[in-house]
């Protein structure tokens, strides 16, 4: 039987990510989130999920977000390579592997899956092919929604302030906070 460690919580946004591969309807997608804000990437694989699209894609969060100091994956994806391995040393991040026996073990990845299972499933277009522009405003609107539990939401806590979206909101709100 495997031992539970309690992971520390975060001390600042992007500090701990996680990352998890999912399918739906026949694609490949990978949802990442930062541990303490609850944000959310989620990234398509039309074509392969080789450890080199998935480095690709990662490489662009890092560099949106910052490199995490630890990164969160199950050890049955091609998150868990050789190749990632190098890629996240290279980056200075170091790896959690959740038991893949036991998902809720990564309970912010299972939550940012079931988040963006909802997203694409809610946003399908003509033929059943997402809807992107649909689904990326659906994705605006939960990253403007305040996290239960909390009085925030995630773009309140990883960037200051809401981000425009559509819904009509005080002008304020759009602001960064001077103080």
């Amino acid at each position: 039987m495997e031992e539970f460690i309690i992971t520390p919580p975060p001390e600042y946004p992007f500090q701990m990510t996680v990352a998890d591969m999912f399918q739906h309807d026949g694609h490949m997608y990978m949802a990442y989130a930062d541990r303490l804000t609850g944000w959310l990437e989620l990234a398509h694989f039309p074509h392969c999920t080789s450890s080199s699209h998935i480095k690709t894609q990662l490489r662009r969060y890092f560099a949106r977000w910052g490199a995490p100091e630890q990164i969160s994956t199950d050890s049955g994806t091609n998150l868990a390579s050789e190749e990632m391995r190098e890629f996240f040393k290279l980056w200075g991040v170091s790896v959690r592997l959740s038991s893949a026996q036991y998902p809720q073990s990564n309970g912010r990845a299972e939550a940012a899956v079931k988040v963006g299972k909802q997203i694409i499933m809610a946003n399908k277009g003509s033929g059943s092919n997402l809807d992107t522009d649909k689904s990326s405003l659906a994705k605006l609107q939960y990253l403007n929604t305040p996290l239960h539990g909390m009085n925030k939401s995630p773009t309140q806590m990883a960037a200051g302030r809401q981000l425009r979206d559509g819904v009509p909101t005080a002008r304020w709100h759009l602001t960064v906070d001077k103080h």
